[in-house]
């Protein structure tokens, strides 16, 4: 019988363990404060990709999430905007789905 065993990637700073490469690294990066992904409209940088996406929306005024006749930028404006129009305040898993977009990320390693 094969057993296959999970290789956790721990982090020496908190002792978090982790799985997925790429958590292991976003850790990382926190606590060394690197930040490899820079806003080319305010020259903010960011740790992570989908910080700079959101960043992103910020500037260009675009509200990805619809619902009901209403746009918003962020999901929890979203998530409040469906409880309040449905009345139903229980989990809203797969009810906000960003409409598709352009991404453009700068990468500045």
């Amino acid at each position: 019988m094969l057993v296959m065993q999970r290789r956790f990637k721990k982090c020496t700073e908190c002792g978090k363990a982790f799985i997925h490469c790429f958590k292991f690294i976003q850790c990382k990066r926190i606590h060394t404060e690197e930040k490899h992904y820079k806003c080319t409209e305010c020259g903010k940088t960011f740790n992570n990709s989908s910080t700079l996406n959101r960043q992103q929306i910020i500037h260009t005024g675009e509200k990805p999430y619809k619902g009901c006749g209403k746009a918003v930028n962020q999901i929890p404006s979203f998530i409040q905007h469906w409880r309040i129009c449905t009345g139903n305040h229980s989990d809203v898993k797969n009810v906000a789905k960003p409409l598709p977009r352009a991404q453009v990320l700068v990468n500045i390693r």
